[in-house]
């Protein structure tokens, strides 16, 4: 197995079109971070808008967050191909499956912290292991179809509960409030 495929495999990227160049220690914002150069190699044929044929147009380097990698974060630092269409002037950039587009997060690290929300941990205690944004976590929490609200009808059941406020209120008291959902 080449050094290619193996670090392929570690890093649980099944892409075919994905090239691994080096692995280096970079230091980002005083935080050792290990980057992996790679370059997408796949050739498109066709515009997928009009099918005509593609001409290559330069390629541009993005940065992927993946899983960290023996504690150290980790990025996957790829040259991706640009394809212009000169029927339809529109241009192209080389899609990868383990990102979602326009997206710079891998969907593993989705998924970890997806996983991790299990757990009782803050959200920023997330977005710290997982060297993202709080609002990225936010976002991910939102992308649970389950939990989004339709504020358009009450539910059969509701619950709800006191509580003593803290100092900085007007009030004395609060309360909290939740649907019911009986899962069967």
């Amino acid at each position: 197995m080449s050094h290619n495929n193996s670090i392929k495999k570690l890093l649980n990227i099944k892409e075919d079109i994905l090239q691994i160049i080096n692995v280096e220690d970079e230091n980002i914002n005083n935080i050792t971070n290990k980057v992996i150069h790679a370059t997408a190699t796949k050739d498109h044929s066709n515009c997928p808008c009009c099918s005509n044929k593609l001409v290559k147009n330069g390629s541009k380097i993005v940065n992927i967050k993946i899983l960290k990698s023996c504690q150290y974060n980790s990025i996957l630092r790829v040259k991706k191909q640009r394809y212009f269409c000169k029927n339809c002037n529109k241009s192209f950039l080389q899609e990868l499956n383990f990102i979602d587009k326009n997206c710079s997060i891998s969907n593993d690290v989705k998924l970890a912290i997806k996983l991790e929300l299990k757990e009782a941990k803050t959200i920023k205690s997330i977005a710290k292991e997982f060297n993202v944004s709080q609002s990225t976590v936010a976002r991910i929490i939102d992308s649970f179809d389950d939990y989004k609200v339709n504020y358009n009808y009450l539910p059969e059941k509701l619950c709800f509960d006191e509580f003593k406020s803290t100092k900085d209120t007007k009030a004395a008291m609060s309360f909290v409030y939740c649907m019911l959902k009986i899962l069967k």
